[in-house]
């Protein structure tokens, strides 16, 4: 259930924001680059990583790095998607009206729970994230967001004051909603295994439906013998050529994707979704087949 809800929001996330640069209500048709390049960096790029870094939640407790439900804020934070939402409509609606304002009332508390909303995120992501040049992207573009809404909110607020206790209400009406943020992180970090599983993407993806994933043969591998299915062969079958003509790039990669792949992997519970994957990786595969080919290494 809680894979389903997360991938129909991050299709939904995909596609916001294409709209929102599509509408003739940004501006962004009447303003030109200015307004265009708004919406890509405070919209677009925003909701990207929003929905997105769901995705990196850690795999099993032991992963997680700082006390228990923290770490799994990432997915606890779509408790607040109202009022992000409601803040980047605010942002695409501000874009409409002239400079000199003045402004709706709902547009500068939508704009304000933005940057705060913003902010906490960014304080999330110097807490959680060890290696912060790993996710530069996940770490700057929160904390820029919180700048730019904070920044609109003050020019927005000049031009149509409203009460600072009306401000300051509409800021409380959050506390209930980071409050089932947190008692959804607690849930989903009590359902994390103890323990890392070491397991991967394309390994995940080989425990679909066998009529479909297969036929899996045993092979030779490093002394070892070990059975997997065709797709699971060639990839670790290039990744030794790679590690091999490019152990600099293969580094680098290696210390992305061992940390991201068995994230992702923790989410693919099911067969179904290891279906959707296998079928998503069969064009790398056919790439990557045909690579190993060029190269004059023959996979089965």
């Amino acid at each position: 259930m809680f894979e389903s809800l997360t991938i129909v929001y991050l299709v939904f996330v995909m596609v916001l924001p294409f709209f929102a640069m599509l509408s003739p209500a940004t501006g962004g048709v009447k303003k030109g680059w200015r307004a265009f390049a708004g919406i890509l960096f405070l919209v677009v790029l925003p909701l990207l990583v929003f929905g997105f870094s769901g995705l990196v939640i850690p795999d099993s407790k032991a992963a997680c790095g700082v006390p228990g439900w923290i770490a799994a804020m990432h997915v606890g934070k779509y408790a607040l998607s109202p009022f992000v939402l409601w803040a980047v409509v605010a942002y695409c609606r501000h874009l409409d009206f002239p400079p000199e304002g003045p402004y709706p009332r709902w547009v500068i508390l939508g704009l304000s729970h933005g940057a705060g909303i913003a902010g906490v995120c960014s304080l999330f992501g110097l807490i959680v994230y060890e290696s912060i040049w790993l996710f530069p992207l996940l770490i700057c573009v929160p904390i820029y967001t919180a700048i730019g809404y904070f920044c609109t909110a003050v020019h927005c607020f000049k031009r149509n004051r409203i009460s600072p206790l009306r401000l300051l209400i509409h800021l409380v009406m959050e506390i209930p909603f980071w409050w089932v943020a947190m008692e959804w992180s607690q849930k989903i970090y009590e359902n994390l295994p103890d323990e890392s599983t070491d397991c991967f993407v394309v390994t995940a993806a080989s425990k679909g439906h066998p009529q479909w994933v297969g036929p899996f043969t045993a092979y030779h591998q490093s002394g070892r013998t070990r059975v997997m299915n065709r797709q699971l062969h060639t990839f670790r079958e290039f990744e030794a050529l790679w590690c091999l003509r490019g152990p600099r790039s293969h580094k680098w990669f290696r210390k992305i994707y061992n940390v991201i792949g068995p994230r992702i992997a923790a989410r693919i519970q099911n067969p179904f979704w290891a279906d959707v994957v296998f079928g998503c990786l069969k064009p790398i595969e056919w790439l990557l087949r045909f690579c190993l080919k060029a190269k004059g290494l023959y996979v089965r």
